[in-house]
This record gives structure tokens, C-alpha cells and sequence, in this order.
């Protein structure tokens, strides 16, 4: 089974990242998943208690962009698999499972979800 790390990096949290938040809670496939929300820009000391109070890794990176959050997210991943999600997304029932089972198959290196 592969260890996967959801990536999410967010500036200046809002309740939209709270619908994230979320739906990530609801899923019942977290087991070998990881959660790390970074945050960029200034750091918000509420939404890096939410997150750590839910069991989810939080970490600020005060560059702003999303390629700042997600690189500092990468080298904190301890994951098989690096999922890399926007902050506004919320999860269908059944989305972290869906990302493992297409994993399963050896010969996946890469897997992207409907535009």
C-alpha cells in the first residue's frame, strides 16, 4: 500500500478552505494519508490551529505563491505518492481512494483528475 500526501497551499485562509478542510475530514480512506496544509504569506495563527487540531500537518512558508507552498510541501511530505490539490477544492466521497486504487497498478507514475 502506498503512502499518500495531500499537498494544499493556501494564502490568507478563508471559509472556502474551511469546506476543504472539510471534506478531507469525511473521508474514510485516510489511513497512509498525510495532510499538509501550507501557508504562504502572513501566518494566520487560528487556521494553524484548526488544521493541527484535525490531526493535519500545517506549516507556513512566507513567500507568497503556490509554487513556494508546494515546494515546501514537497520536502516535508513524507508520502509514496504527492497529491497536490488547490484550496478551494472539495472532495467527492470516495476521492482518496479513487487516487489509491489508480496507484495500485505499478505501472501508474502520474494521474490527473477532470479539468
Amino acid at each position: 500500500m502506498h503512502n499518500l500526501s495531500i499537498i494544499i497551499p493556501t494564502c490568507r485562509a478563508n471559509k472556502i478552505v474551511q469546506e476543504t478542510l472539510d471534506s478531507i475530514k469525511r473521508e474514510s480512506s485516510l489511513e497512509n494519508t498525510e495532510v499538509i496544509f501550507v501557508e504562504n504569506g502572513p501566518k494566520n495563527e487560528s487556521f494553524c490551529n484548526i488544521v493541527e487540531n484535525i490531526g493535519f500537518r500545517y506549516f507556513h512558508e512566507p513567500t507568497e505563491g503556490l509554487l513556494a507552498g508546494r515546494h515546501l510541501g514537497t520536502l516535508k511530505s513524507q508520502g509514496d505518492i504527492l497529491v497536490f490539490l488547490d484550496d478551494d477544492v472539495v472532495l467527492s466521497d470516495g476521492w482518496i481512494r479513487g487516487v489509491k486504487e489508480a496507484f495500485s497498478d505499478e505501472s501508474v507514475h502520474l494521474a490527473t483528475g477532470p479539468n
